[in-house]
């Protein structure tokens, strides 16, 4: 499994209270944003009149996959 895929399996482990799961040590940085924020940025962008440019949306904080587990 990829780790792209990793991820929501992982969610899923931890809603259902699996306490142990097979991951790497988790110590990647990833930039995690909300999904409404994402809508926002899209509806933004679509409004906007350099639509054409290239845009990267993300929240700005850098977090490794083991906090935001944790904080999960």
């Amino acid at each position: 499994m990829s780790e792209p895929d990793r991820l929501p399996s992982l969610i899923k482990a931890i809603e259902r209270g699996d306490r142990e799961f097979k991951t790497s040590p988790a110590d990647q940085i990833r930039d995690f944003i909300d999904i409404n924020d994402v809508a926002k940025a899209f509806i933004c962008v679509a409004d906007s009149s350099n639509s054409s440019s290239v845009i990267n949306v993300g929240s700005g904080i850098q977090k490794s996959i083991r906090d935001f587990l944790e904080e999960y």
